[in-house]
């Protein structure tokens, strides 16, 4: 049975008379907006009734959101549909194409090879590519990984190429150096004399994508790995992300909410899609599984004991590079002061993402330790509904003593993946009850034989966290298996890699 908030959304989505939305409009940011109108809220039941409200205002079919401490969730909820025609709901697991918030996957990714002292931010980025890229109207002028990661490089983004080289239902068959070296070198398919601005590298700001597709290159010509790969083995592989991938070929589309264009009281689907400078924006996760590599920036690249990025790159990255040419541009990141409802000004560090039928935003507050951050995820496009919530997230849950009640309630049994998964020589399992009951949780090799017991008691209403050290068990397959006298049974995969 639809819970009433469902059923409300339903009426909402095909009663309201809704307005056109313009499909692409760039790289806003929270300085662009007014949140004076929003209002404290405390209140859960208040929280949903904003939300729907806002979908409702700016057309979202589909929504997906949370709110990060530390190293936890702390409220989590999904609202309406990821498939309208197959009357699919969004669901903790369902997945959305995050676009421009991408980007601060490929910057860390970047920033790891540089804490190895394998090349310098301000170095010039040809010491390390097999082509040379230079503005032709300012070819001495050299330019470095610090002007990519501020869209200082002057290179431009010219959409009637990139357009044209969208792939529409599959991945894109152009590899990402064959088409960078074909926009960005004089005689290339795709070069053109608009590719790049009249201004000199490092003196003025114009977002780049192509740009952000180099700094993924660069990833790959630095540590001899594919992108993809560097990305599962050192973020996603460590974090737990075990269903987030740059490529539909790595994921079940099934569980991708399906992208829309809404128009004339009517929403459109989009296909899924990609294209070549793919590090510029086309992760596909779930907001839950995001939420661990926000963890990681909010404690300063650290989560649940494994480190990414150290605390020190962490500062560097989330602080403004050039203020004279843009005052809240970090390294990809973006920093700037807001009012927070009923909490008041914060720094806010965040990146948000918008295009072709998705939307997202995730930040958090940086200076107070409060250690909060939101996240917020929609498969239709508009930036100001979006960007409003992702702030009354974080008033709510400043406000709120949401961690309290985390701790203490549960509302259904949930098993989590464990991370790092896979991993040497221990890994966390995470599980949630709703009521006090028997609670067993076992491990088992493929032959279905029982190798390992980790609960077996009766637990009372809350979240649990079990580490298994597997020191003495060899690298192969495993499952662990939650199973209440409630009924519940789940299985989840581990893999012991040594």
């Amino acid at each position: 049975m639809k819970s009433i908030l469902t059923i409300l959304f339903s009426l909402i989505l095909f009663m309201s008379p809704l307005s056109s939305q313009n499909i692409l409009e760039f790289e806003p940011r929270l300085n662009d907006y007014n949140f004076e109108n929003l209002i404290a809220i405390d209140d859960s039941v208040a929280l949903d009734s904003f939300i729907v409200a806002k979908m409702e205002q700016y057309h979202f079919p589909g929504l997906a959101a949370c709110i990060v401490k530390d190293d936890k969730i702390i409220w989590k909820n999904n609202y309406g549909y990821a498939d309208i025609d197959s009357n699919k709901l969004v669901t903790d697991s369902t997945l959305f194409i995050i676009q421009s918030t991408s980007k601060t996957i490929t910057a860390t990714a970047l920033m790891q090879l540089w804490e190895r002292g394998l090349f310098g931010l301000d170095e010039d980025i040809n010491n390390y590519l097999p082509f040379q890229v230079r503005n032709p109207i300012h070819a001495n002028d050299p330019i470095t990984f610090r002007m990519l990661l501020t869209h200082t490089s002057s290179i431009h983004d010219n959409w009637d190429v990139l357009d044209s080289t969208i792939s529409w239902g599959e991945d894109s068959p152009i590899a990402l150096d064959s088409f960078l070296v074909n926009y960005l070198v004089k005689g290339g398919t795709y070069y053109y004399s608009n590719n790049f601005n009249s201004f000199a590298p490092g003196t003025q700001r114009d977002y780049c994508d192509v740009g952000v597709g180099l700094l993924g290159y660069l990833v790959e010509r630095i540590s001899n790995s594919s992108f993809e790969r560097y990305c599962q083995d050192s973020i996603f592989v460590p974090l737990g992300m075990n269903e987030t991938s740059w490529f539909l070929a790595n994921l079940n589309i099934n569980n991708i909410a399906i992208p829309y264009n809404y128009s004339a009281g009517k929403y459109s689907p989009y296909e899924h899609c990609g294209w070549p400078t793919y590090p510029d924006g086309q992760i596909r996760t779930s907001a839950i599984q995001l939420s661990r590599f926000i963890s990681a920036f909010i404690r300063r690249g650290l989560m649940n004991g494994v480190r990414i990025l150290e605390s020190s790159t962490v500062d560097s990255i989330t602080t403004v590079q050039y203020p004279s040419i843009d005052p809240s541009q970090g390294l990809i990141w973006y920093l700037g002061q807001h009012n927070i409802p009923d909490v008041g000004t914060r720094m806010v560090c965040y990146h948000s993402g918008g295009w072709y039928g998705a939307n997202s935003i995730a930040g958090y507050i940086i200076g107070t330790g409060e250690n909060i951050g939101s996240i917020v995820f929609t498969n239709s496009k508009n930036n100001n509904g979006i960007y409003e919530i992702g702030i009354q997230l974080l008033s709510y849950g400043l406000i709120t003593d949401l961690e309290r009640e985390a701790s203490n309630f549960a509302k259904i049994f949930t098993l989590n993946q464990n991370y790092p998964n896979p991993f040497n020589p221990s890994t966390t399992i995470e599980y949630q009850i709703p009521k006090t009951c028997q609670v067993d949780l076992n491990i088992y090799n493929t032959l279905g034989q029982k190798v390992a017991t980790l609960v077996s008691q009766k637990q009372t209403t809350g979240n649990y966290e079990i580490e298994w050290n597997a020191s003495n068990f060899a690298s192969g397959i495993y499952y662990y298996r939650l199973e209440t006298d409630q009924g519940f049974v789940e299985t989840k995969k581990l893999i012991v890699l040594k």
